[in-house]
């Protein structure tokens, strides 16, 4: 009986042995490959692992309140002098009140004050701003009564104008010998 072959391979390496130099570079690449394994996991947890945020440095507390001084103890009084009333101060007497010459910027500031409710209530009304200024001019008579009111502009031909000119009418100020006359005022709305 015939054998039969195997057949025959065409790309049939020859075996090698492996020697000492091989060896030793198996074990140089098992290495550099263990080196380049560790590297990428670091570089793998430092860049995918969260990073603790910085905590927030608390502001500095605010600074001690300054010490209080104490009240300074006040002189006690004699005895005897502690029940007697005060002395009372005469004031010298006046004829009355006299006019004066003419309304100063107190006087008008003081009757612009007693109207400010009704200037308040004509902002309300026309939709005015808290701190809106409407500016006027009026005269004043010397029996106190107010003549000639007219708001200037923006607020002239408007009625939130009318309106604070018709309060400032109705109004009254001091008596004086002369009275005033071209006074311009800012008058300051919170409605």
């Amino acid at each position: 009986m015939r054998r039969i072959r195997p057949p025959m391979r065409l790309f049939r390496l020859p075996r090698r042995r492996l020697g000492k130099g091989s060896r030793n570079t198996f074990v140089v690449v098992m290495i550099i490959i263990a080196i380049v394994a560790v590297l990428g996991a670091l570089l793998v947890y430092f860049v995918f692992v969260k990073k603790p945020e910085r905590q927030a440095v608390p502001p500095e507390p605010p600074p001690p309140p300054k010490p209080v001084e104490p009240f300074r103890p006040l002189p006690v009084e004699a005895w005897d002098k502690a029940d007697d009333p005060a002395p009372r101060t005469k004031r010298p007497r006046t004829g009355g009140t006299a006019k004066p010459q003419t309304l100063g910027d107190s006087a008008v500031g003081a009757g612009i004050r007693r109207l400010a409710s009704g200037f308040n209530r004509c902002g309300r009304d026309h939709g005015a701003v808290d701190g809106s200024v409407v500016r006027v001019t009026f005269s004043v008579s010397p029996s106190g009564s107010v003549t000639e009111v007219q708001s200037l502009a923006p607020h002239s031909r408007t009625p939130l104008g009318r309106c604070i000119a018709n309060v400032l009418g109705g109004g009254s100020f001091g008596r004086s010998e002369e009275g005033r006359s071209n006074i311009t005022w800012s008058i300051t709305l919170h409605p």
